[in-house]
């Protein structure tokens, strides 16, 4: 979405983040420390907001795009295939 984001350091959410470019990471069950990232991102100007936006949009579309994302899966699944007995 273009978007800065806020998310909980937890595997499959903090790989996006470059923490302070394009978002920011807290730590899971820490309402002090979601508030304070809350807060920072009202507080960034808004030109700094869209450049955050765009670069989060940029790694997601270079790391976990259709293209990236699809022949990592099929060959996930050909190593699953070629090691189950016939």
């Amino acid at each position: 979405m273009g978007k800065p984001i806020i998310t909980t350091n937890v595997p499959g959410c903090k790989e996006l983040i470059i923490n302070g470019e394009n978002g920011f990471i807290v730590e899971v069950k820490n309402p002090e420390e979601l508030y304070e990232a809350m807060r920072k991102a009202l507080q960034i100007p808004s030109a700094q907001r869209i450049k955050m936006g765009l670069l989060s949009r940029k790694l997601v579309e270079e790391n976990y795009s259709i293209p990236k994302v699809i022949p990592q899966y099929l060959k996930i699944l050909e190593e699953i295939l070629s090691q189950r007995p016939v």
